[in-house]
């Protein structure tokens, strides 16, 4: 990986990508050019499988993807199964772990092709929210969508069949943007881990299939939409 600083002439765009992060909007393109100014911005490059966030790393900045994708992994404590899904560009990558009981990134995230992120420090960051109430307000807007989350995943279950099960994981651990979602973990575990036996897990898999909700081998989970497959036990 290596850090770089934008060129004047790509700086109007500049702008506009970083005026649509989700922490930067509503704010003005001179607001962006003040928070250029005053904050040591960082800009740095990836290649393809470049690891840029280590699971229980600190999160000590804030970090947006500006250009390209990031897969990020989730695991349990004892790594038989995993969550991961594609981040694109313009996402963030959870700012709620800057602040409070646990400040440790819950996953890994590597490059998938070139990938280009922006990063500032959270102290800078904390600075930011004090002097502009626009940042502060998404910022806010922000911690309550996550917070929300486990409230909406509780609101599903109804039968306790896999496709609850599974909209309850993709709400509480995916994003809203994230696409190409996986279930890396053999169907045996997952069984176990979601109290189904594994004949009626096969059963409620291959009915999602049919309803090209997804895909699904042995030891992999693929998800086609994560929106289709939450709406579908909301409705």
């Amino acid at each position: 990986m290596f850090f770089y600083k934008p060129k004047t002439i790509y700086m109007a765009s500049m702008y506009e990508t970083i005026m649509n992060f989700p922490l930067f909007k509503g704010v003005s393109a001179q607001q962006v050019s003040d928070f250029l100014e005053k904050t040591n911005v960082q800009f740095i490059n990836f290649k393809d499988g470049d690891t840029i966030i280590e699971e229980n790393e600190e999160c000590s900045h804030v970090k947006f993807i500006v250009v390209g994708n990031a897969r990020t992994f989730m695991q349990n404590y004892n790594k038989t199964l995993t969550i991961s899904e594609l981040r694109v560009a313009g996402t963030v990558f959870s700012p709620e772990y800057l602040y409070g009981m646990e400040t440790r990134y819950p996953y890994k995230a590597i490059a998938v092709g070139p990938v280009s992120i922006m990063q500032f420090r959270k102290d800078e960051y904390m600075s930011l929210l004090q002097r502009n109430k626009i940042y502060l307000i998404n910022y806010l807007n922000y911690l309550s969508l996550h917070s929300q989350r486990p409230i909406q995943s509780l609101r599903l279950i109804n039968n306790g069949e896999f496709k609850e099960i599974l909209a309850q994981w993709l709400i509480a651990m995916t994003t809203n943007e994230s696409i190409n979602i996986r279930i890396m973990g053999n169907l045996e575990t997952i069984s176990k881990a979601t109290n189904i036996e594994l004949s009626k897990l096969n059963e409620e898999l291959e009915r999602l299939r049919q309803k090209d909700i997804l895909d699904y081998d042995e030891n992999l989970i693929r998800i086609h939409s994560r929106r289709d497959l939450i709406n579908l036990v909301i409705d």
